[in-house]
């Protein structure tokens, strides 16, 4: 069975441009790599599942997604990290579909191609919509809060296991943190 990182996309392993639209825009979040090498020490692969609702909108052409999307994958291979799949939503919340975070139709979807422990995986992102996927998977959950006012004021219906700033504060944990080390 395999241990899985699912990552959102923005403001989790690239910076938040809304409706990103151009491959050259990406800007990866400072440390993440460092700190994924890290969690893949222990054991895990990557899948990046994230919600893309500028698509439906028209704000984002699919050709250049997949151009986004390729370049991500081979940043994640330059930096020999296992990275699985990456996975959209192309959803916008009033199709209410399973598939759109906080749905868990995309976490479910790999269950079988690649048997996932679940209870073994985690999902880290930046919204209470990735929290909530995570869980209802049985998965352990890391929300990046880089505004920890915002996060104080949400009012989630599951909480995050963890809740850390940015990446560079994951890799203290991971190192110091002996309930976060122990459970990867």
């Amino acid at each position: 069975m395999k241990k899985i990182f699912f990552l959102d996309r923005d403001d989790t392993v690239i910076e938040d441009i809304p409706y990103l639209n151009d491959s050259k825009k990406i800007n990866f979040l400072p440390k993440m790599f460092e700190a994924l090498k890290e969690v893949q020490k222990n054991g895990y692969e990557f899948i990046i599942v994230t919600n893309q609702s500028g698509v439906p909108r028209g704000k984002v052409d699919p050709r250049i997604l997949s151009e986004i999307h390729e370049k991500v994958s081979l940043e994640f291979s330059r930096n020999k990290l296992n990275l699985l799949d990456i996975n959209w939503a192309p959803f916008t919340d009033e199709h209410h579909s399973h598939w759109r975070k906080p749905g868990s139709g995309m976490l479910s979807f790999y269950k079988h191609r690649y048997q996932i422990d679940f209870k073994s995986s985690w999902v880290v992102g930046d919204r209470g919509t990735d929290v909530l996927a995570g869980k209802a998977m049985g998965c352990k959950t890391i929300l990046i809060q880089k505004n920890m006012d915002r996060f104080k004021e949400s009012n989630f219906e599951s909480k995050p296991d963890f809740v850390i700033q940015d990446w560079a504060e994951f890799l203290v944990k991971i190192l110091k943190d002996e309930n976060l080390k122990d459970s990867l």
